[in-house]
């Protein structure tokens, strides 16, 4: 158990150092593009995927060799896509396969029908696929949060009534 916990605390830090570091290169390059192009920094309109493909090779568009770096850049980007899905269809068929409903279920089954599901997201390599994921992302995050913080409030409520129940009763 110790171990697990020294485990998370270092790729819990691991991954902050990685997003930090990550900040200085990708804000930096935005810093050159803005002085290279005379645009003010919030006239550049770079947000989301196009930081990580539109930044990244301008800053390695000015190294000697640019044609490799950008290629080593855009084939991690592909292994790690490919580790991604890896591990997300690692985990779902985890979990379902160690539930008690799916428990004597065959795992290559659980895992042809977790993948089989995953195709349903190749409508995101369409040519509308980074609108599609805005609008799901932009959706799914506001009414999650939306339902969090009623569920929230109704389980705050729930316990104030109790408390108070609790204090009337005593009084």
């Amino acid at each position: 158990a110790r171990v697990a916990v020294q485990d998370s605390i270092i790729i819990a830090l691991m991954n902050s150092g990685v997003s930090f570091f990550a900040g200085f290169a990708v804000f930096s390059t935005l810093g050159f593009i803005s002085i290279k192009s005379g645009i003010a920094i919030e006239g550049l309109k770079f947000s989301g995927t196009s930081l990580v493909f539109l930044t990244y090779p301008t800053a390695l568009a000015t190294l000697p060799g640019a044609q490799f770096f950008n290629a080593i850049l855009f084939l991690t980007l592909f292994f790690l896509g490919i580790d991604s899905a890896f591990s997300l269809v690692e985990a779902v068929t985890t979990a379902i396969h160690d539930s008690k409903a799916y428990a004597n279920t065959n795992r290559t089954t659980v895992t042809m029908v977790t993948c089989m599901c995953g195709f349903c997201g190749c409508m995101y390599i369409t040519n509308i696929g980074l609108y599609l994921l805005d609008v799901v992302d932009y959706y799914i995050n506001n009414l999650t949060m939306l339902f969090y913080r009623f569920y929230g409030m109704l389980l705050s409520g729930l316990d104030l009534q109790k408390i108070t129940n609790r204090w009337n009763k005593s009084v």
